[in-house]
C-alpha cells in the first residue's frame, strides 16, 4: 500500500524520508498543536536527523509497520521533527527525557500534553520486548491509558517537568567579578588531563567524540605557557584520531564518533560541523608544530567537503548518512580481496599492510582502513625512498577513492544551515590562510555569499535552507556561528564588507535574543510554539552559542574600540561563570572566550593595497604563527598612503600610513606599540618580541 502523509510538502531530508509512512506525521507546528488542543489528544513527537542510524532502525522496524502505525494514528496526534531544522524544539524536550530517564540520544520520542509540557519520553524502542526493553507499541498503550484513565497524575508530572525545564534553560547567573579568572580554566585543564587517555589521546572511554572544543582550549592554552605537556594531549589525540578508522582513510573527512577506544570502528555518519571544526584545529596544530601531517589532514578535509559537500551555489550541504544499502558503513570497508581487485597483488599487499587490510578483517568480517604503519616504515618495507613511496601511496588511494565512487553512496542531507555553513566558513577562511591555498579561502567566500543571499531576510536570518527555499527562524548558533565565520573572513582577506556585515547581524541578535533582565542570549526567539526559551553556555555537539557569542563581541570591540561590546561580552560570562566553576570541562568554549578577555591586547594593522604581493608578504608572515590572542586588521591607504575607507575610522587605523611608499605592518601589544615593519623580517622580530 503506498502512503503519502502531511510530511510530503516539507523540505527537510529527514521529514521526507518519512513521508511515506503510514503514520500520520505532520511536522510540527500549529496545525497539529491545534488538532491536538481540539481533541483533547496526547502528542506524540518523534525528533531525529538523517544521518542517524538507529533513527532508521526504528523507523523500518515501527513507523513502516502498518499495526503499528494504526496504532500511533488511533491513540495520538504523531509529529516529526528535524532536530537540525528545530534545535529550540530539541533541546526542550532532549533536556526533559534526559531527567526522566538520565540519559538522551536519536531518535527521541516525547509524549506531550496538548499544551506542550513533556510527560514520558524515551529514545530507541524495539517493535517487541526485546533485552529487557519495552516494546513500542506496549509504550504507546500504556501511555496512551494512563492520559485517559489517570490524568490528574499525568497533569501532574507534566507541570513538574516544565517547571524543571524552565529552571534548567534559565538557571540565575550573574556570578561575581573575581570568577572571571584564570583558576577556571586551571581547573577544566586539570580536570581534561585526568581523563586523557595516554595510550590512544582523546579523554574518557568508549564511545569516544573528537570533543573538538577542548583541545582547541589546550592549543590556545599551550600557547601562553609553553607547556609540553599540554601539546602532548593535542598531539597524541590528533595523530590517533587521523590514523584511525574514524578518519576515511580514502576519500577524507571525519566520521561522527568512534565506538572503541582506539579510534578504529566508527559510527559511520559525517556531519558538517565535525569536520568543520577538525579542519580548523588541525590547520592550527599545523601553525604550531609545522608537522606536515596534519597540513594534509585538514587539507583532505577541506578537499572533501569542497568536492562532495558543497552545492552549486556555494552554501555546505549538512551531512551524509552512516548507511547505505540497508548496512552501517558498508560503503567504507573493504576486503582484502577488493583491494586487490583495484591495485594488483604487489601493491594491494603493502597497502593492506600499512591498513590493516587482510583476510580475517577487523569489522564485521571486512576491514576498515586505518593506518598501522607510518610511510616513513612501508618505505623501508618496500625498499624504496620516502618520497617515491608518498607518491605511490597517493596513487592507491585515488584508485581506490574511484573504484569506491562506483558503489551505492550513502544518503546525503542536503539542506544548507546557517549555523553550521559559519563552522565551515572559519574552516575554509583560517584554513585557506594557514595552509596557503586561496582556492579554500574561495570557499568559504562562496559560503558567506550565499547565506547573505538565500538565507538574510535584512531582519533577521533564516537557519535552513534547501532547493532555494528558506525556513525556520534564525536562532542563536545561526547568528553566532556565522557571525565568527564573517570575522574570521574578514581577517582571511581583509575585505571591509565581511567585518560590516558581521556588525550589522551582531546587532540583530542582540535586539532579538539578549536577556534584558538577566544576561546572555536565548536560544530562539519566543514563540506559542515552544514551551520554554532556553538559554545555556555550554557546549554540545558543537560549540556554545553563548560562547561563541562571549568571543565574537570581545573582537568586535578591540576591532572597533567601542567599549559597549567589551561590556556585554563581561556580562554574558559572568552570568555562566557559576556552572562553568561546577563543570569546567563542559564550558571549554567559553573559557576560550574567558581566555581570550584575560589576554593583554595584541593588534597587528597592516596599511597597504589589499591583495598586493607587498601587503600578501607581510600578511603570510602573521598566518605563520598561532596568535589566537591576536586582532589583526588591514586597511586600505589612498594615494598619499594614509588609511582611508570604512574601517577608517576605527581606533586601530588611526594615525596609521604607509612608510616610504611601502605598506607597513603596525604590531601593539599590552597598549604599547612597536615602530612600524615594512618588510617580512621585520615583522617577524616585532612579532617575536625582538
Amino acid at each position: 500500500m503506498t502512503h503519502r502523509n502531511r510530511l510530503a510538502g516539507e523540505t527537510s531530508p529527514y521529514l521526507l524520508q518519512h513521508a511515506d509512512n503510514p503514520v500520520d506525521w505532520r511536522p510540527w507546528g500549529d496545525e497539529a498543536i491545534g488538532l491536538a488542543r481540539r481533541e483533547d489528544k496526547p502528542i506524540l513527537v518523534s525528533i531525529g536527523y538523517s544521518a542517524c542510524h538507529w533513527c532508521h532502525v526504528m523507523a523500518h522496524e515501527s513507523f513502516e509497520n502498518e499495526e503499528i502505525a494504526s496504532l500511533m494514528n488511533d491513540l495520538f496526534v504523531c509529529v516529526k521533527v528535524d532536530r537540525e531544522e528545530r534545535p529550540d524544539v530539541d533541546e526542550i524536550y532532549m533536556t526533559s527525557v534526559q531527567m526522566m530517564t538520565g540519559q538522551g540520544g536519536w531518535p527521541l520520542n516525547v509524549f506531550l500534553t496538548p499544551d506542550l509540557r513533556p510527560f514520558f519520553g524515551g529514545t530507541y524502542f524495539p517493535p517487541e520486548r526485546r533485552y529487557g526493553r519495552s516494546s513500542w507499541p506496549e509504550v504507546l498503550k500504556a501511555v496512551a491509558e494512563a492520559y485517559r484513565l489517570r490524568r490528574d497524575d499525568v497533569e501532574k508530572t507534566a507541570g513538574e517537568l516544565a517547571e524543571q525545564i524552565h529552571r534548567h534553560g534559565n538557571r540565575p547567573g550573574g556570578g561575581e567579578e573575581h570568577l572571571l579568572g584564570p583558576a577556571v580554566i586551571d581547573r577544566a585543564l586539570s580536570a581534561m588531563n585526568r581523563s586523557f587517555d595516554e595510550t590512544h589521546g582523546g579523554f574518557g572511554a568508549a564511545p569516544k567524540f573528537p570533543r573538538t572544543v577542548d583541545l582547541s582550549l589546550i592549543l590556545r592554552r599551550f600557547a601562553k605557557t609553553k607547556d609540553v605537556e599540554q601539546l602532548r594531549m593535542v598531539t597524541v589525540s590528533l595523530d590517533n584520531m587521523a590514523a584511525g578508522g574514524m578518519y576515511d582513510q580514502i576519500g577524507g573527512g571525519f566520521h561522527r564518533y568512534s565506538t572503541d577506544e582506539r579510534w578504529l570502528v566508527p559510527h559511520f555518519e559525517k556531519m558538517l560541523y565535525d569536520n568543520a571544526l577538525l579542519a580548523r584545529l588541525y590547520a592550527e596544530a599545523y601553525q604550531v608544530t609545522r608537522h606536515a601531517g596534519y597540513a594534509r589532514v585538514a587539507s583532505e578535509i577541506l578537499d572533501f567537503v569542497e568536492r562532495e559537500m558543497t552545492s552549486s551555489d556555494g552554501g555546505f550541504y549538512s551531512a551524509f548518512d552512516a548507511d547505505s544499502e540497508g548496512h552501517e558503513g558498508k560503503f567504507y570497508v573493504w576486503t582484502a580481496a577488493e583491494v586487490e581487485a583495484v591495485l594488483g597483488p604487489d601493491d594491494a599487499r603493502h597497502f593492506g599492510r600499512m591498513y590493516d587490510v587482510d583476510e580475517g578483517g577487523n569489522f564485521e568480517g571486512k576491514s576498515i582502513p586505518h593506518q598501522v604503519k607510518s610511510p616513513e616504515q612501508m618505505a623501508s618495507i618496500a625498499g624504496i625512498d620516502g618520497e617515491t613511496f608518498k607518491t605511490r601511496r597517493k596513487e592507491w588511494l585515488r584508485k581506490l577513492y574511484e573504484a569506491r565512487s562506483k558503489r551505492v553512496r550513502p544518503g546525503l542531507d542536503d539542506k544548507i544551515l546557517a549555523d553550521w555553513n559559519g563552522l565551515m566558513i572559519s574552516a575554509c577562511a583560517r584554513g585557506g590562510r594557514i595552509l596557503e591555498e586561496p582556492r579554500y579561502v574561495a570557499m568559504g567566500r562562496a559560503a558567506a555569499d550565499f547565506v547573505l543571499a538565500k538565507m538574510d531576510g535584512g531582519a533577521e536570518l533564516y537557519h535552513s535552507c534547501r532547493d532555494g527555499r528558506a525556513g525556520v527562524i534564525g536562532m542563536l548558533d545561526d547568528y553566532a556561528f556565522f557571525i565568527a565565520g564573517l570575522l574570521d573572513l574578514w581577517e582571511a582577506t581583509f575585505e571591509p564588507r565581511w567585518l560590516l556585515e558581521a556588525r550589522r547581524l551582531q546587532e540583530i541578535q542582540d535586539g532579538l535574543l539578549w536577556d534584558r533582565a538577566s544576561a546572555g542570549y536565548f536560544m530562539a526567539k519566543a514563540a506559542p510554539d515552544v514551551l520554554v526559551r532556553m538559554k545555556s553556555g555550554h557546549d554540545g555537539a558543537t560549540p556554545g552559542g553563548n560562547a561563541v557569542s562571549a568571543l565574537n563581541i570581545l573582537r568586535l570591540g578591540r576591532l572597533t574600540g567601542e567599549p559597549g561590546y567589551e561590556q556585554r561580552a563581561t556580562a554574558l560570562m559572568k552570568q555562566f561563570m557559576p556552572p562553568a566553576e561546577q563543570a569546567p570541562q563542559s564550558y571549554a568554549q567559553l573559557l576560550i572566550a574567558l581566555d581570550y578577555a584575560l589576554s593583554p591586547s595584541r593588534e597587528i594593522v597592516i596599511v597597504g593595497e589589499p591583495g598586493s604581493e607587498a601587503v600578501e608578504s607581510l600578511v603570510r608572515v602573521v598566518w605563520e604563527r598561532f596568535l589566537p590572542g591576536a586582532v589583526v586588521a588591514g586597511v586600505a591607504a589612498d594615494a598619499a598612503g594614509v588609511a582611508a575607507g570604512p574601517l577608517s575610522a576605527y581606533p586601530l587605523a588611526e594615525g596609521r600610513s604607509m612608510v616610504e611608499g611601502k605598506p607597513a605592518a603596525y604590531v601593539c601589544e599590552g597598549y604599547a606599540c612597536k615602530l612600524p615593519a615594512t618588510s617580512a623580517d621585520e615583522l617577524r622580530a616585532a612579532l617575536e618580541g625582538r
